[in-house]
């Protein structure tokens, strides 16, 4: 049966972007209409998921959701990408760019989640972060790409660091855990020079295709 108070989703602007990306295992698109559902809403409302988000500050519906892309996509060249299983296109995450040059500044700025237990077990984070890089970097007016994670999120630490981020600064007891503690959160930065430095000795970018 229909719960008639929860608040039906808008439809979605159209991206800003037309690309996908594949690599060995996943495929990338923008996420469309499709993907905005009731498992989806589910993800962003579990506290084993959401404990590193800010949307676990705030319970989340299928108007909210849609509501934040849209935000997005009105910024010149933010969106947010589904994830899917090439196997069975099965949607497991997403990939949000929540900053793209602004003022000029070279930089990008973005968050991932993989909501699906056994794509973060077999490394799909790190595949994506691979991809986000190399389409960040085919933007001549990208120089760096940033990210930050609380740093209680040792997966997501361990992460970044393995592809090559750095810590670039910290900020000291911002982050609020659901116990009611504080921990820091870990700011991180990969420059353009570092990602061309880095990238030789990554045979696994040759699995990686942009279109």
């Amino acid at each position: 049966m229909i719960n008639k108070h929860i608040p039906r989703k808008e439809e979605l602007l159209d991206s800003n972007f037309n690309n996908e990306f594949r690599s060995r295992s996943i495929f990338v698109s923008p996420i469309c209409n499709e993907q905005i559902t009731d498992k989806y809403v589910s993800w962003l409302n579990d506290e084993s998921l959401n404990q590193y988000l800010e949307v676990r500050n705030q319970k989340q519906n299928l108007r909210t959701v849609t509501n934040y892309i849209n935000s997005l996509r009105k910024k010149p060249n933010c969106d947010m990408f589904a994830i899917f299983k090439k196997k069975d296109r099965q949607h497991i995450g997403n990939l949000t760019i929540t900053s793209f040059n602004h003022n000029n500044s070279g930089e990008l700025s973005f968050g991932l989640m993989i909501a699906d237990e056994d794509s973060r077990r077999r490394g799909i984070g790190g595949e994506m972060h691979l991809i986000l890089l190399e389409f960040a970097f085919s933007f001549k007016e990208i120089n760096r790409v940033t990210a930050s994670a609380a740093s209680d999120n040792k997966i997501a630490c361990r992460t970044l660091e393995s592809v090559g981020y750095k810590i670039d600064d910290i900020s000291i007891n911002e982050f609020r855990l659901k116990s009611g503690e504080k921990c820091d959160v870990n700011h991180y930065i990969m420059l353009r020079d570092k990602w061309n430095k880095r990238k030789q000795d990554l045979k696994y970018l040759k699995y990686i295709q942009i279109y």
